[in-house]
C-alpha cells in the first residue's frame, strides 16, 4: 500500500498541486455567501441576459431594465460571453448566487489548466508546468480583479493568454488541432473583454513570432532559407486562418461594439472625470509595496488596492535571474579561455542557451507591460487615441504577470547546466519553494474584504430594482439621446399622455389600450383611441428600434428625454416597436455566420484529410 501511494505521488504530483492552488485561488467561492466587491452588477447582467434569451432574443444585444427600466444596448458593447455562461446556469436551475460563482470559478480553473500545460509545452519539464499554474494563478493582480475589484470580463480575457501561447506553439509544431485551439482561445478573449485585445495581442503575436524562431533554430531550418519558406507557410496561413476565424466568430458583436459606439454615452461616462487614464499610472515602487487594500485606485502612488506583484514571484524572478547570470558567466569562461564554438556551445549548453534567451526575451516583455502602466510611456498614450478606452493604464499589469510567470517557469530547465547531482537538487528544490512560497503569502489575495448576510443585498434579478438601483451604477451604454435624470420606469410600457395610462372608472367606456407582447426586443399593444394620439412607449431610442402600425411601417420620433414616440391615428389599432439591426449589426452577424460555416468546413477536411 504505502509502494503504491509512493508511486502515485512520484507520477502524479503535478496533479496535487494544481489541486492546491485551485482550493487556494477558489475557497472563498465556496462559502454560503458571496461578497461585495467595486463591480457587483453580475448578478443583475446575468438576470437581464436570462431575461432577454427567454424573450428569444439572440444574439442578445438589449437589456430591458437597464437605462432606468427603459433598456439600454449592454451587451453590444460590454463582452457577453461570461454573461452566456451564467445564465446558462441559471436558465438549467442554478440559484443566481451560484450563478456568480460560476463567473469567478472558470477563470480560476481554466487559467490553472492552460498554464500548466503551456508551462510543460514550452520548457519540456513538468515543474515548469505547475510554476507557471502556480505563479500565473495565484498572481496578486489575479486576486485584486477578482475579490476587490470584481472584474469578471478581465479576468475571463486574462485567462486566455496562456491558452493562445499555447495554441500558438502547438501550430509551430504543426500539431494537427492547434489551429483550432488558437481559433477558439482568441474568439474567447474577443468575447470576453476587448480591452485585454488591445492590450495582449501584440504581445502574442511578437512572443510567437519569437517562439518560431527559436523552434526553428532547434531544428537547424534556419540555415536554408529557401527551404524554410516552402516548409513554413503552411504555418503562416494556419496563423492567419486562426486570427481571421476568431475574428469573424465575434464579428457580430466586435464589429457593431467598435462602429456604434457613439450611438451612446460611453466616451461622457468612461473617459472623463475619475476614469480618465491620467489619474491612473502607477508607480514602480508600488510594484514591491506589499499594501492588500480593498479600496480603490487613485491618483499618485497611494491608492487603496495594491498593484504588489507577489513575495514569491519576485523570489523566483531573482532565482532565474541568478542563474542565467551564471549561464552566461560559464559561456564567457569558455570563450575567453579561446575555445571552439563547437565546443561551447554543445548541446547541452545549446539548449539553455535557447532557455536563456526566451526567459530574457520575456523579461523584456514583462518591462515593456509595467512601463506601459508607468506615465513614463505618456507619450504613447497620447499618441494612440483607443489608449483612453482602457481608463486604468495599470490594467497592463495583466500582461505583465503572465511574462512575468512565463521568466520564473524557466528555472527547472537549468537543471541541465552542471552534471553533477547537488546542483540539479539544488533547482528542484528553489523551484519547490517557490511554489511554497506563492501559494503561502497569496492565500491572503484569493479572499474577499468579508461575506455578505444575504445575496440578494447585491446580487439579484427583481426587474424594478435593477431599474431603480443598478442603472445609476452601470449608466456607461446608456443611448446617447437617453435622459439619464429622468424618473425610473416601474414596469410600464407606455409612459404618456397620462390620460392614456389613467384607467376608466365607468363601465361604458372601453379600454384605451390592452398590452399583447411585451419582450426585451419587441412591443405590441392594441389601442382603441377617440382622436390621433402620440404615444410614448417605455423604450430609449436606439439605432435599430422600427415601429408599424397595422403591420405596415411607420415613422418613430423621440421625446426630449430620449424614449420612443409614435403618432397613433384614432380608432382602433396596433401598434409594434421590434430591434432590427443596423447596417452594422447585420454585415457583422453575416461575417460570424461566414466565418462558423468555414469553420466547420476546415474542421471536416482536416478530420478527413488525416
Amino acid at each position: 500500500m504505502f509502494k503504491r501511494l509512493k508511486l502515485l505521488a512520484l507520477n502524479y504530483w503535478q496533479l496535487f498541486v494544481l489541486i492546491i492552488i485551485f482550493v487556494i485561488s477558489s475557497y472563498a467561492l465556496f462559502q454560503p455567501h458571496l461578497f461585495r466587491v467595486h463591480d457587483y452588477v453580475h448578478g443583475a447582467r446575468i438576470a437581464q441576459m436570462t431575461l432577454a434569451l427567454k424573450d428569444g432574443h439572440f444574439p442578445v444585444v438589449w437589456t430591458r431594465d437597464f437605462g432606468f427600466g427603459y433598456g439600454m444596448p449592454l451587451f453590444q458593447f460590454y463582452a457577453p460571453l461570461p454573461y452566456y455562461v451564467g445564465s446558462f446556469f441559471y436558465l438549467v436551475g442554478f440559484s443566481l448566487s451560484n450563478a456568480v460563482r460560476v463567473l469567478f470559478l472558470v477563470p480560476n480553473l481554466v487559467s490553472l489548466v492552460g498554464a500548466y500545460f503551456l508551462g510543460k509545452k514550452l520548457f519540456q519539464n513538468k515543474l515548469s508546468g505547475a510554476l507557471l499554474a502556480t505563479t500565473f494563478t495565484l498572481a496578486s493582480y489575479r486576486g485584486l480583479n477578482l475579490f476587490v475589484r470584481g472584474a469578471v470580463s478581465e479576468s475571463w480575457g486574462m485567462m486566455t493568454y496562456p491558452w493562445i501561447l499555447l495554441a500558438s506553439l502547438l501550430v509551430i509544431q504543426k500539431k494537427r488541432w492547434g489551429w483550432l485551439l488558437l481559433t477558439f482561445s482568441l474568439a474567447t478573449l474577443l468575447l470576453s473583454h476587448n480591452l485585454s485585445v488591445v492590450m495582449f495581442l501584440p504581445f502574442a503575436v511578437l512572443t510567437t513570432v519569437l517562439v518560431w524562431l527559436v523552434y526553428l533554430w532547434q531544428k537547424g531550418k534556419l540555415r536554408n532559407l529557401k527551404q524554410l519558406f516552402q516548409t513554413e507557410m503552411k504555418t503562416f496561413f494556419a496563423f492567419v486562418g486562426s486570427y481571421l476565424l476568431a475574428f469573424g466568430l465575434s464579428a457580430f458583436y466586435t464589429v457593431p461594439a467598435f462602429l456604434e459606439k457613439d450611438f451612446t454615452q460611453v466616451e461622457k461616462m468612461v473617459l472623463g472625470g475619475y476614469f480618465n487614464y491620467r489619474l491612473h499610472f502607477i508607480y514602480l515602487r508600488q510594484l514591491l509595496k506589499d499594501n492588500w487594500g480593498y479600496g480603490g485606485s487613485t491618483w499618485g502612488p497611494n491608492d487603496d488596492i495594491s498593484f504588489f506583484l507577489g513575495w514569491g514571484q519576485w523570489l523566483g524572478l531573482a532565482l532565474v535571474l541568478t542563474v542565467v547570470i551564471v549561464f552566461f558567466s560559464l559561456v564567457a569562461w569558455y570563450l575567453i579561455r579561446k575555445q571552439s564554438l563547437s565546443q561551447v556551445f554543445k548541446p547541452r549548453l545549446l539548449k539553455l542557451l535557447k532557455v536563456s534567451l526566451l526567459a530574457v526575451s520575456f523579461l523584456l516583455m514583462m518591462g515593456w507591460a509595467i512601463l506601459l502602466a508607468t506615465e513614463k510611456t505618456l507619450l504613447i498614450w497620447q499618441s494612440f487615441e483607443f489608449l483612453k478606452f482602457l481608463q486604468f493604464p495599470w490594467r497592463y499589469l495583466s500582461v505583465a504577470v503572465m511574462f512575468l510567470s512565463l521568466v520564473i517557469a524557466a528555472l527547472p530547465t537549468f537543471t541541465r547546466l552542471f552534471k553533477f547531482t547537488l546542483w540539479r537538487w539544488l533547482i528542484f528544490g528553489l523551484s519547490g519553494l517557490v511554489i511554497l512560497i506563492v501559494g503561502a503569502t497569496s492565500m491572503r489575495y484569493f479572499r474577499p474584504q468579508s461575506y455578505l448576510s444575504n445575496d440578494q443585498t447585491f446580487y439579484y434579478d427583481d426587474r424594478e430594482r435593477i431599474a431603480k438601483q443598478m442603472s445609476y451604477i452601470l449608466p456607461d451604454y446608456a443611448p446617447s439621446a437617453l435622459n439619464v435624470k429622468i424618473k425610473p420606469n416601474e414596469g410600464s410600457v407606455l409612459v404618456g399622455p397620462d390620460w392614456l395610462l389613467v384607467e376608466s372608472k365607468s363601465k361604458k367606456d372601453e379600454a384605451k389600450s390592452k398590452v399583447l407582447v411585451d419582450k426585451t426586443q419587441a412591443t405590441l399593444v392594441e389601442f382603441n383611441l377617440p382622436k390621433e394620439v402620440v404615444v410614448t412607449f417605455a423604450r430609449a431610442y436606439y439605432p435599430g428600434w422600427k415601429a408599424e402600425i397595422d403591420g405596415n411601417p411607420t415613422k418613430l420620433k423621440v421625446s426630449k428625454d430620449g424614449l420612443i414616440q409614435v403618432a397613433v391615428p384614432k380608432g382602433a389599432h396596433k401598434v409594434g416597436l421590434y430591434l432590427a439591426d443596423t447596417p452594422v449589426r447585420a454585415i457583422g452577424k453575416w461575417i460570424s455566420f461566414t466565418s462558423l460555416v468555414i469553420l466547420t468546413g476546415v474542421m471536416g477536411w482536416v478530420k478527413i484529410k488525416n
